[in-house]
């Protein structure tokens, strides 16, 4: 597999409680090319029924829908290869 030209950018997703949470992480090279952390929960956090906040290089959202768990995730990694690239992204 070919070395990432992008680095650490991360978001995770886990059930604690009965509730979706999300933390994302985003470095300077991601913002740059337009994956800003904010923007990526935003994606999601109507998706999960939640509310979301931060900046460009970190942001977190919550919500209590998680049988649209599966839905989330399709969603943020359509939006990650949109702005970095398929080939760019992990899951």
């Amino acid at each position: 597999m070919p070395r990432s030209s992008v680095g650490p950018t991360c978001l995770l997703l886990a059930v604690v409680r009965a509730n979706v949470m999300v933390s994302c992480c985003a470095v300077q090279e991601s913002v740059q090319k337009g994956l800003k952390a904010n923007d990526w929960v935003k994606q999601i956090s109507s998706i999960i029924e939640g509310k979301c906040g931060g900046k460009n290089d970190s942001a977190t959202a919550t919500g209590c829908k998680l049988e649209n768990l599966d839905e989330a995730i399709k969603v943020a990694t359509a939006f990650a290869q949109l702005k970095l690239g398929p080939s760019e992204v992990l899951v």
